[in-house]
């Protein structure tokens, strides 16, 4: 198997190559998990066998967890394999995993470091508000510190929502989208796919893992393709695959979309 240190891929916010830190998205079947890339499979090369319609991130999750970290990691991996499981037992030594459930966060500071391996909150957190930059993450990470507290109102600006929208709906799809948000009147948003319009097949496929209702369906469902625009609801489900929180609903403004919780 080969690890070249001068390959790189793309990732929710930036480029990874081997020996970054690195730190996955809520929605994926490794949540929250801090590791470093050991090595890179390019879509394409002899090295990738694993069928994923992605480049292949390898990537060791073990590290210094708290024991209440543990504890969550193994709950976690006991339901997701249907048996009990331990930490000894997790095959996390070498995942892997696609760029688009990634974080980079190679050159965080060792608090915030030692607080995203203490509690799975935290991990979320940090990695929600690391869309916008690392000095954003650090400061709202401070503000909140590790007691439990999660933030309830992520503000994503419309450019860094547009690369998550994108990324979120290649890595489901399987191919390159292309997403761009935009505001529409009376306090409404949604997302526009003129550049890569979705297939029927495609949307059901989006429909069925965004577990989207009935109302969602009718409101985002076309006759005939292709489809080119997500609504509001559906865009706003899109985003919470990354977001600490289920937001129950978005606001935009001149600068971007509010995402809020439930209260």
């Amino acid at each position: 198997m080969r690890s070249d240190d001068n390959i790189n891929v793309s990732c929710l916010n930036g480029k990874l190559q081997v020996g970054d830190m690195v730190l996955s998205i809520p929605a994926c079947d490794y949540p929250n998990m801090v590791g470093v890339v050991i090595e890179i499979h390019p879509l394409g090369s002899p090295e990738h066998d694993s069928g994923n319609p992605e480049d292949d991130v390898l990537v060791n999750f073990e590290g210094d967890y708290s024991f209440q970290r543990i504890k969550e990691m193994e709950k976690h991996f006991s339901v997701l394999y249907g048996i009990e499981k331990t930490f000894e037992e997790l095959p996390i030594d070498s995942v892997i995993m696609s760029p688009t459930t990634l974080l980079r966060i190679t050159g965080i500071g060792e608090e915030v470091l030692q607080g995203i391996l203490a509690f799975e909150k935290n991990a979320q957190l940090f990695g929600t508000t690391l869309v916008k930059g690392h000095k954003q993450a650090d400061k709202t990470f401070q503000q909140n510190r590790w007691d439990g507290a999660v933030q309830r109102a992520v503000h994503i600006g419309w450019k860094e929502l547009d690369l998550l929208l994108s990324k979120l709906l290649s890595g489901i799809l399987g191919r390159q989208i292309t997403a761009h948000a935009f505001g529409k009147e009376y306090n409404n948003w949604a997302t526009s796919l003129i550049s890569s319009p979705l297939k029927k097949w495609e949307m059901e496929l989006l429909f069925q893992v965004l577990r989207a209702g009935d109302y969602e369906r009718e409101a985002n469902w076309y006759e005939i393709g292709p489809i080119s625009e997500l609504s509001q609801g559906l865009s706003r489900e899109l985003a919470s695959c990354i977001l600490p929180f289920s937001a129950e609903d978005s606001l935009p403004d001149d600068d971007g979309v509010w995402f809020l919780s439930g209260i």
